[in-house]
Parts: structure tokens; C-alpha cells; sequence
């Protein structure tokens, strides 16, 4: 375990910069083909652009709404415009701005139910319904998620389909079912391996290790908890990164390593304030204060 742990460390140590320096150069590289392209071209090109950092710097992505949705509007890209909603409720939901977040999703909804594009209704089913569990409206998620998995399998939607089981999974092991967490993660991961769906593998692996820190088998959280992670930087999926961080500190302040536990809190916390989710940071401040008084040490605390 000791040298699993040696490995782990020195792969983030490594990892990290190069990752960041690859967003870097990917992001530049989409703002450039939106600078040189016109019309229904630039409109693809915005797309692209704020889907991608939406996955890294979401606070970026929001820069541009003034710019994308008169465009979209303009060319009276239905379609565009639902992506472009959808996209603007993810960035909201990474910086823990809900109801701003809700709203986008809401306008995704009514528009996809417009042109009855049922992928979108699932997509747009399962993003509210994601809204709806920090604020403890668990039934109206449940209903969500049960819409999406309908609509999805009524038109061999399989991605979306993937994501409806994952969140049915992580609704029940906030209910406390684990047993049905499980079953449902599991199935929602063999699914997304079927159909090399890195989304529904890396949410999937996510959960298992939500599980298994609860259920106390703190090495297989750690195996599932770094799938999670491959998968969010095969992604470029920075924003994520915190959340899987977080998960480490978890597990490793109930092993009793807290200075690695706090390693991963501290690492957390620069990601969140580079795209200002201030919310996140102090539910990390949180988690370091507990991490410290766990280790007895009562002079420390801050990121």
C-alpha cells in the first residue's frame, strides 16, 4: 500500500503541469478557429470552444455568453442554442452558482420539448435533476432521472441512458441504499466500458469510491477514486479534478495520513480559486479544519 501510495503521489508531481500546459495550448488553439472562422462555422467554433472549458476553466466559458447567444439567436440555431444552454448549467453547477444553473438547464429543457429532440430532454432531465440534489429535493431528482431513463431507452439513447443509471446509483447512496448504489454504478460502468463512454466510466468509478469509503475498504476507494482521475485528464477535465481530490482526503484522513490528505485539500483549493468557485473552497476549508483536528493539530487550517 505504502509504495502504491509513493507512485500515486509522484504521478500527480508529473502529471499536472503538462496537463495544464496542454489546456492551455488546446484552448488557444479554439479561440483561434473562432477568430478566423464566419457565420454557422464561427457559431460551431464558439461551441466548441466553451464545451471545452467548460470542462477546465468554467469561469471562462461564462465570458462569452454575450457573444455566442446573440450569434446562435441570429442564425436561429435551435439546436446550437440547446447545447449552448446546456453548456452555460454546467459551468454554473462547477462554480456552485444553482439556480443560475437551473435556469440555463430549464431554458435547454423547454427548448429541446419545442423541437422534440429527445436526447436533449434526457440530457436536459438528468442536468435538473443533478440541481436538484444539493438543495435536498430528492424526490423531484428521483423523477428527473426517472424521465431521462425512459425517454432514453425508448430511443436507444445509450449515453444518456448511462447517465441516468449513475445518478440513480449516487441518489441512492445519498438515500442510504447501498446495496442499490452499488448494483446501479455497476451497471451504469459496464454499460460505459461497452461503449467507451469515458463520461459514464469516469462517473461510474467516481461513485464506487464514494462507496467504498462508506462501506470502509479504503484501497479498492483508492483504485476506483484514481480510475476517476485518468479518466477526468483523458478528458482534460480539470474542473473535476477537485472533486476526486477531495475524495483522497477523505480516505486518506480515515487512514490517519494526514499530511497527504492535506496535500490533496491544498491542491484542491488552488484549482477552485483559478475559476472563482468560492462556494467549493470553503467546503474545502471545511474539510482541511476537520483533517486537522483529526490530526490534533489545532494551530493550522487555512488553504
Amino acid at each position: 500500500m505504502k509504495n502504491f501510495i509513493i507512485t500515486l503521489t509522484l504521478l500527480f508531481i508529473v502529471s499536472l503541469h503538462s496537463q495544464e500546459i496542454h489546456i492551455l495550448e488546446k484552448t488557444k488553439e479554439l479561440q483561434n478557429k473562432v477568430q478566423i472562422s464566419q457565420g454557422k462555422e464561427k457559431l460551431a467554433a464558439y461551441v466548441h470552444l466553451i464545451e471545452y472549458l467548460s470542462l477546465n476553466q468554467p469561469d471562462k466559458a461564462l465570458l462569452e455568453i454575450d457573444s455566442i447567444l446573440p450569434l446562435a439567436r441570429k442564425l436561429d440555431d435551435k439546436n446550437a442554442l440547446i447545447k449552448i444552454y446546456l453548456i452555460l448549467g454546467e459551468c454554473y453547477a462547477e462554480i456552485h452558482k444553482n439556480e443560475l444553473a437551473s435556469e440555463y438547464f430549464e431554458k435547454g429543457l423547454s427548448l429541446s420539448k419545442k423541437i422534440k429532440d429527445s436526447s436533449k430532454i434526457a440530457e436536459s432531465f438528468i442536468k435538473i435533476g443533478k440541481m436538484k440534489i444539493p438543495s435536498g429535493d430528492l424526490d423531484s431528482a428521483l423523477n428527473c432521472f426517472d424521465n431521462a431513463l425512459k425517454i432514453s431507452e425508448k430511443n436507444n439513447d445509450i449515453q444518456n441512458q448511462i447517465l441516468a443509471i449513475n445518478y440513480l446509483g449516487i441518489l441512492n447512496y445519498i438515500l442510504d441504499d447501498l446495496q442499490e448504489a452499488e448494483k446501479l454504478s455497476f451497471k451504469g460502468l459496464k454499460l460505459s466500458e461497452r461503449n467507451n463512454f469515458l463520461d459514464g466510466i469516469r462517473l461510474a468509478n467516481e461513485h464506487l469510491a464514494i462507496i467504498r469509503i462508506k462501506q470502509g475498504k479504503h484501497k479498492e476507494a483508492l483504485e476506483f477514486n484514481k480510475k476517476a482521475f485518468d479518466i477526468s485528464q483523458k478528458m482534460d477535465y480539470w474542473a473535476n479534478y477537485p472533486a476526486v481530490y477531495y475524495n483522497y482526503a477523505v480516505i486518506y484522513n480515515r487512514m490517519g495520513d494526514f499530511d497527504k490528505a492535506i496535500e490533496f485539500m491544498n491542491e484542491s483549493g488552488k484549482i477552485r480559486k483559478s475559476y472563482a468557485d468560492f462556494r467549493g473552497m470553503g467546503s474545502d476549508l471545511s474539510m482541511l479544519g476537520r483533517i486537522y483536528l483529526a490530526k490534533k493539530d489545532y494551530s493550522n487550517g487555512n488553504l
